[in-house]
């Protein structure tokens, strides 16, 4: 399996801190040159179809985007199964080596696997569990924001890749983990719990050291846009929809912080 890193060439410490985080766990990685959004055209972002319920990406969204779509091509033109994508601001435990040496672990019905935690309540199958090694992994029913690690089949890589030419329907971590997108419904999202790996910005949030990654995210506000438009009639009703849908997530499902260890 290959350890994929994605890594602007401007930004030289963030790679220097990558290889002292694979190489204190004696893991290889392949460095993969992100797409840089101080470099796209204004030619290449018209040409990007966009999907209509989602605003449209910052610049830096599609250079995140557009570099994690490299990895999906280089995982498909290798000979992997499987490969781990990471971010370069990406913290791995002590234990993350004994997920990334090889794939032989993960099941063959896997196509998404989070590795990563973003320390934000998720939803969860409440009654749904694999034990894997010294953890489990959980069906995701909810969004669980970030794209900083997981883990992604080749059969899963090859239909991303035919869907998303010049095409863009919301930035990489919704794309892959939010179930507003067709990935969540056409795939089961598992994540391995506890986590074997976060963002700086979720473990060191107060003392960073190499800064933000995104931080002009397009779909801050995009819920209270949402819930501004509506009118008296639609807002009962979505009152009464949430009661249902509470009751519901009461009984089927288990909302949950991952930690990672």
């Amino acid at each position: 399996m290959k350890n994929l890193v994605i890594n602007l060439d401007r930004s030289p410490d963030r790679l220097k801190h990558c290889h002292k985080q694979f190489g204190r766990l004696k893991l290889d990685f392949e460095r993969v040159a992100a797409v840089d959004a101080r470099g796209l055209s204004q030619s290449e972002l018209d040409n990007i179809v966009l999907h209509k319920d989602w605003p449209k990406p910052t610049n830096s969204e599609f250079a995140c985007f557009m570099s994690h779509r490299k990895c999906w091509e280089i995982l498909v033109a290798s000979t992997d199964e499987y490969a781990a994508i990471f971010e370069d601001d990406i913290i791995l435990s002590d234990s993350a080596a004994d997920f990334l040496e090889s794939s032989d672990w993960v099941p063959a019905d896997v196509n998404i696997l989070r590795l990563e935690t973003f320390k934000t309540k998720v939803y969860f199958k409440r009654w749904w569990r694999l034990q894997i090694r010294d953890r489990h992994l959980l069906k995701m029913v909810g969004f669980h924001a970030g794209a900083g690690g997981y883990i992604i089949s080749r059969r899963l890589a090859v239909s991303l890749l035919k869907e998303t030419v010049n095409y863009m329907p919301a930035p990489v971590d919704h794309y892959l983990f939010d179930p507003g997108c067709e990935v969540f419904a056409n795939n089961i999202i598992f994540q391995l719990v506890p986590a074997v790996c976060a963002q700086e910005q979720v473990l060191s949030a107060g003392t960073l050291t190499l800064g933000g990654n995104i931080e002009d995210r397009s779909v801050v506000n995009l819920i209270q846009k949402k819930r501004g438009s509506l009118s008296g009639g639609q807002k009962m009703l979505r009152e009464l929809k949430r009661g249902v849908y509470k009751l519901k997530r009461l009984a089927v499902d288990k909302r949950m912080i991952v930690d990672v260890q």
